[in-house]
């Protein structure tokens, strides 16, 4: 998972300090056909893994991308892409 965000940030033409997502998320863009990896498990991996906590809800937009997605309300992580950069 880490590596589909560091693509998402690095590779691609985002210019974004940021992006909000929930679990929900990252199934649907990432793991949509991927009957082993359910919600749980990825909430479980951006706590253990990126030790991140969700925030208060707010509305956001998934993965900042506003031409893909509609604004959504909900407990989202934030993923800065300074974390993203130092674990290079």
């Amino acid at each position: 998972m880490f590596e589909r965000f560091t693509d998402l940030f690095c590779n691609g033409s985002r210019n974004d300090d940021s992006i909000f997502i929930v679990p929900v998320d990252v199934k649907e863009r990432w793991y949509k056909n991927s009957h082993n990896i359910d919600i749980h498990y990825i909430r479980t991996v951006l706590k253990n893994e990126f030790n991140l906590t969700p925030g208060k809800a707010i509305r956001y937009v998934p993965f900042g991308d506003a031409g893909a997605y509609s604004s959504k309300v909900g407990t989202a992580y934030e993923i800065k892409r300074s974390f993203l950069t130092l674990k290079n």
